[in-house]
């Protein structure tokens, strides 16, 4: 009777050891993989990692934020974001440095509260926060549109900002978004062309276009380096992003006017750097030698993306 209680505790011994094995086996297998891809992205990716560096963590992800648009602020160490929310799509806005110090916003619209599923970009120029929202919201009575928030408001505030009403522009869908001392651009993209449309500074209700320049497919922003390099970031689904840069004095007028408004053919990239899924962002700094790029990978949509790092807003030098 012993001997046999003794060959079930050795039998059960042994398969707790087996089982043991086979789960350090699995849980050895998935660390080497996931180590394996992390290192094939610095492979893969040389380019773009050699050429960038984190600067700070994208906010919001553990509450559901999913980033699409960032500007630079007053400085080139606090940034802003814009987004949705996983969960329940109202939209934030949030403000971030490179110690992680952060700020979260709450938008309404005219005293509504703003919610859309639609990608949203931000861009800041002169004490005013820009933002485009490229999707109509069936709650409020939007369309395509941008609307602007003086910076000093959301020192007023206590975490909820009110955008006002929107801002109709000469075109209908506002992608992303671009500005400078001067000039502020307008993309809108597609799954077959774009187009950037350049504005005055001072021209707030985007009424009177000044030249616009036809783009590839899937762009998902875009910065004016100087007078004659524009640089690019597009992607589609979960493929590979692609930055790639103009030189402006290189394009084609084309043949028709759109609204009597001089139209400009991109030519094709002297530059290309291929970076990792689902990028978007490309705020100039002050020195116009970085842009700041961020990836939705990262979000709690995308969660993978964190598993690789991409919950970080990084800066990509371009000179």
């Amino acid at each position: 009777m012993g001997n046999n209680q003794e060959e079930k505790i050795k039998l059960r011994n042994k398969i707790m050891t087996v089982i043991g094995i086979m789960f350090s086996i699995i849980f050895m297998s998935i660390f080497l993989c996931w180590g394996g891809l992390n290192i094939a992205k610095f492979i893969v990716y040389n380019q773009f990692y050699k050429l960038s560096s984190d600067v700070a963590s994208i906010p919001g992800i553990k509450d559901g934020f999913i980033a699409s648009g960032i500007t630079y602020l007053n400085n080139d160490s606090s940034y802003a974001l814009v987004g949705s929310m996983n969960k329940n799509d109202d939209n934030k806005l949030y403000l971030v440095n490179s110690k992680n110090e952060m700020a979260r916003y709450k938008l309404l619209s005219n005293g509504k509260e703003f919610k859309t599923n639609s990608t949203m970009d931000i861009a800041y120029v002169n004490n005013y926060i820009y933002l485009a929202n490229e999707k109509s919201d069936s709650s409020l009575d939007d369309t395509y549109g941008i609307y602007r928030i003086n910076l000093d408001s959301l020192n007023e505030s206590n975490g909820t900002i009110d955008i006002g009403a929107r801002i109709s522009t000469s075109i209908n869908k506002c992608s992303f978004l671009f500005a400078d001392s001067s000039f502020i651009y307008v993309g809108e993209t597609s799954e077959t062309s774009g187009n950037i449309v350049k504005y005055s500074v001072f021209d707030t209700t985007f009424a009177t276009p000044l030249e616009i320049y036809k783009l590839s497919a899937n762009v998902k922003g875009a910065s004016f380096i100087n007078e004659d390099e524009l640089v690019t970031i597009s992607n589609i689904d979960f493929k590979d992003s692609y930055i790639e840069f103009y030189k402006l004095s290189e394009c084609v007028l084309s043949s028709s006017l759109s609204e009597g408004v001089i139209t400009k053919v991109l030519p094709t990239p002297y530059k290309t750097i291929k970076g990792p899924m689902l990028l978007n962002g490309l705020d100039l700094n002050s020195t116009k030698e970085k842009v700041l790029i961020i990836s939705t990978s990262g979000s709690s949509k995308y969660i993978f993306g964190s598993m690789f790092f991409s919950n970080k807003i990084r800066e990509l030098t371009i000179s």
